[in-house]
């Protein structure tokens, strides 16, 4: 059994340095590559789901007591909660090879293709921790629906977030005219590619020093 606890924590410990290094590879080598910001929670889940698993394998130790105490019940909590923070905040898309300005000028062409009234100009849009961002304040209308997306820049990625989970729906129907966008390869548009890649060796140097080691030793 704890065998078994230790092989599949270390399984869940190579799923994030993976998604890190493919994500990195993914943004390096295509001219534009848009995704969506929750699939971090695919990334760094399997990290949250080793915290228990590293709590469980204390109580099938040979001198564990049986019992559960709060420890792994407060885990638990706090991993449920930041799965849930980050469903809630990691809102929207990604875009890497595109600028803030060919992102809008597809999104109008897209909804203009479709019927709708475009509108855009600089606004200031208010983050979660109160604070202020300028971006783009993109407005759509037709008849009596009216959508509202914010396109905020920074470095060499670009995101487009909608108002409300109604106005994100747009935003997935759009994302095909994105992708389709033909431009000339510019490596240093990708560099967050390179950042990610970093990120990736970085944390799986570190899982190597205080977790794999220690884990493989004892499975031998």
């Amino acid at each position: 059994m704890l065998q078994i606890l230790q092989i599949l924590q270390i399984s869940l410990f190579i799923l994030p340095v993976l998604g890190l290094f493919i994500l990195g590879l993914l943004i390096l080598i295509q001219p534009v590559f848009i995704f969506h910001r929750r699939l971090y929670l695919l990334i760094f889940l399997p990290l949250l789901l080793a915290n228990p698993l590293a709590l469980i394998e204390e109580y099938v130790l040979p001198e564990a007591t049986p019992s559960l105490d709060w420890r792994l019940w407060l885990v638990l909590v706090v991993d449920f909660g930041l799965v849930a923070a980050g469903y809630l905040l990691l809102s929207g898309c990604l875009a890497y090879g595109l600028s803030e300005e060919g992102v809008e000028n597809s999104l109008q062409s897209w909804f203009e293709a479709q019927g709708w009234e475009f509108r855009a100009s600089t606004g200031t849009r208010s983050t979660w921790w109160g604070g202020q961002q300028t971006a783009r304040h993109l407005q759509a209308s037709s008849g009596n629906q009216s959508l509202t997306l914010w396109l905020l820049s920074q470095g060499g990625e670009v995101r487009i977030q909608g108002e409300t989970h109604e106005d994100q729906k747009f935003i997935h129907k759009a994302l095909p005219t994105l992708r389709q966008v033909e431009k000339p390869y510019h490596f240093q548009d990708h560099l967050t590619g390179l950042l990610y890649i970093v990120l990736a060796v970085v944390l799986a140097v570190l899982s190597w020093i205080f977790f794999f080691e220690p884990r493989l030793f004892l499975i031998d």
